[in-house]
């Protein structure tokens, strides 16, 4: 557990004069975005925001409801890991190393636009700072594969996408640190391959379910399903995250650590990755409430 963060929360003295319900500017969640202020015993309701004026009882039952909302109180945990997946290019692994990346993805699922044979992995890896921790994207491979190519390679670390079983994943985390990645959809919780049968893993990453693709879609799934789901091993969050969503996706989940890959590629060319995206995810978990 001492790898992955725990989420922290900052305790705060409650008032009876008045409570403060925020919404960041740029939530992708909430157009228009409002700041509320109103009294405790529901004296002279005002909206917080230059544009309007109206009465904002009803909006704050509804809002205070939602679990989307990223209150000022939580603090986001400085020592996040982030583990940007997909790399296909050493400029890319540099950069993601120099902006604050903690582990960078290589796959080898041949039906992606970012597969990488072992060949150019190897060379990837070589070409990197020795302090990269590369983690190596399968799916559905034999266990005895996998460490072939682990070893061959120079991986750090094995991450599995597919319909791996609890014994593989057992198999495999004896010898590299392994996380089994989840593909969550709103019928996850009916799942035959619920994350308590995989307590033999490093961690569990929870993606988007999307058809015909084990993983990298580049969409988000509904936040609030993971609320049921035990959490038994460090949580990694995927699926759709990018600068607009990160600070919801963090309040809601409260993920160990973050895993982003096709909503930083470039838009001309999917194996590489836009440095001005990069900068700008970086730069929104610096400074959330910018």
């Amino acid at each position: 557990m001492g790898m992955y963060p725990s989420y922290a929360r900052k305790k705060t003295k409650k008032t009876k004069s008045s409570t403060l319900l925020s919404i960041p500017l740029d939530s992708s969640l909430y157009t228009p975005c409002l700041l509320f202020l109103t009294c405790r015993h529901e004296k002279s309701p005002f909206c917080h925001h230059p544009a309007v004026a109206f009465c904002a009882r009803p909006f704050l039952d509804i809002l205070s409801a939602s679990s989307a909302l990223t209150p000022k109180h939580v603090k986001l945990p400085s020592n996040l890991r982030v583990k940007i997946c997909g790399i296909t290019h050493q400029e890319d692994a540099h950069r993601s190393m120099a902006l604050g990346a903690s582990m960078l993805g290589i796959v080898f699922a041949s039906h992606s636009p970012r597969y990488l044979s072992p060949e150019e992995a190897r060379s990837l890896v070589r070409a990197s700072p020795p302090s990269a921790v590369f983690v190596g994207v399968f799916v559905d491979v034999k266990p005895q594969t996998i460490l072939d190519i682990a070893k061959q390679v120079g991986l750090k670390k094995i991450q599995l996408q597919g319909n791996e079983t609890p014994e593989t994943c057992r198999e495999l985390n004896n010898v590299l640190p392994t996380i089994k990645a989840f593909r969550v959809d709103n019928n996850f919780l009916q799942n035959p391959q619920q994350p308590e049968r995989y307590l033999a893993t490093e961690a569990h990453l929870f993606d988007s379910k999307a058809f015909g693709i084990e993983g990298g879609s580049g969409q988000a799934f509904d936040w609030r399903v993971l609320e049921d789901i035990p959490r038994c091993k460090p949580r990694i969050l995927a699926g759709g995250l990018n600068e607009h969503n990160i600070v919801d996706a963090l309040a809601v989940v409260r993920p160990d650590a973050v895993d982003l890959s096709s909503s930083l590629a470039e838009k001309e060319n999917p194996r590489r990755k836009d440095f001005d995206k990069m900068k700008r995810f970086f730069r929104r978990l610096e400074n959330p409430y910018a």
